[in-house]
Parts: C-alpha cells; sequence; structure tokens
C-alpha cells in the first residue's frame, strides 16, 4: 500500500517516524466523533462549509504536530 504522507516525509516536511500511524491521526482529527453521531443518527450529515471547515483546522493541527520546525 502506498503511503500518502511518505512523500513529504522523504522531502523532509513532515517529521513522521510512523507514516501509518500519522496517516490514522490525520483521518481521526478529520472524522473525530462526528462520524459515529451521523452513523448512529444522532446529527445530521455535514454541509459543505463544514466539510471544508473541519479539513482545513485538521490539517492546522496535524502540521502542529508534523511539521519540520524551520
Amino acid at each position: 500500500m502506498k503511503l500518502p504522507l511518505r512523500p513529504g516525509c522523504d522531502r523532509g516536511v513532515l517529521k513522521l517516524y510512523d507514516p501509518r500511524e500519522a496517516a490514522d491521526d490525520l483521518a481521526g482529527l478529520w472524522l473525530g466523533m462526528t462520524s459515529l453521531e451521523i452513523k448512529l443518527g444522532a446529527r445530521k450529515t455535514l454541509s459543505d462549509e463544514e466539510i471544508t471547515h473541519r479539513v482545513v483546522h485538521a490539517i492546522a493541527l496535524f502540521m502542529r504536530i508534523y511539521a519540520v520546525e524551520p
């Protein structure tokens, strides 16, 4: 399986010890509890704006954790 975060590691942009674990962290930030709430019928599906916000927010948090410091 090709890991989407590996190129960032190879270019020195991301400090990852385990790209699979980092990918799981990013997916968790994207999905959070919201995915479960939707599946259980406890909330409506997200709007396009909510999805965009979640993705942008999750990537910002991910980069705070994994970005190589300048």
